[in-house]
């Protein structure tokens, strides 16, 4: 396979798990909410928090409901190659995740009612798990991706994958003009020069997820723009640059009240 590498890709941001888990704490109340109003009272109780709000999640329940488990392992699959434990793929709740998640773009104008939305970051976990699933010699359960040739990947998929845009992928392995799928073999070849990507069990296990609860801030609007600006040089997003400078601070803080106490001492 031919490769172009007179420039470098611009790496894509890829979304955490904390973002994974933060769309999912907005989407569950309210599609709670909305079968709620099909169902009746009661449906939604498990899915709100102590104060019975339904904008507010109880963060504690999501984490233990079969959706997040399985998304969460798909997730370290997708990206890191962790294989899932608490089921094969293309069985159990895996599987269950993959039906809810393909049938729900349907559901959009009805969840829109309770200001709900589709949890377009687990759809996008589901669909780069699909990937490394047929890059590892399997087949999805329901794919993703419409009129996928055998032994193929979607160009997006391949992108999200090597963490560089469609765009890139195109020009560097050279493929044809509206061409939208990867052979397996051309997609493994050119993954495996990616710095992003991680080979299936290459890791055993995953980072322990521990999730963290957003708080409201109010923040000036040039510090806005200003965050906006370096997000749009570092090819970042406004929140993972936002959680950059936090750390920053907070270690510039730390090495300055430890200068202090040596000074007091």
């Amino acid at each position: 396979m031919a490769t172009k590498t007179s420039t470098s890709p611009a790496v894509t941001k890829r979304f955490s798990k904390q973002d994974l888990f933060e769309e999912l704490a907005r989407f569950m109340p309210t599609f709670a909410c909305s079968v709620e109003r099909m169902y009746g009272t009661g449906a939604a109780f498990l899915m709100r928090s102590a104060t019975i709000e339904p904008s507010a999640p109880n963060l504690e329940a999501l984490q233990a409901t079969p959706l997040w488990r399985s998304l969460s392992e798909l997730y370290d699959y997708a990206f890191d190659g962790v294989l899932p434990a608490i089921n094969q793929l293309g069985d159990g709740s895996l599987v269950d995740v993959e039906m809810f998640l393909a049938g729900i773009d349907g559901l959009t104008e009805f969840l829109a009612e309770d200001d709900g939305d589709v949890p377009k970051f687990a759809k996008r976990t589901v669909l780069v798990a699909q990937g490394r699933q047929i890059l590892d010699g399997d087949t999805p359960y329901l794919d993703f991706v419409a009129d996928r040739p055998a032994d193929h990947l979607s160009l997006t998929q391949v992108a999200l994958l090597g963490g560089v845009s469609a765009e890139w992928v195109r020009e560097s392995a050279s493929l044809a003009t509206g061409q939208q799928f990867v052979p397996v073999e051309m997609a493994r070849e050119w993954l495996c020069s990616c710095a992003v990507f991680v080979a299936t069990g290459a890791k055993l296990t995953a980072a322990e997820f521990r999730f963290s609860k957003s708080i409201s801030v109010d923040i000036p609007l040039d510090i806005v723009r200003a965050l906006q600006e370096r997000a749009g040089i570092s090819g970042l997003s406004p929140n993972q640059v936002l959680r950059i400078v936090f750390a920053e601070e907070i270690a510039r803080d730390e090495r300055y009240s430890k200068g202090r106490s040596k000074e007091e001492a």
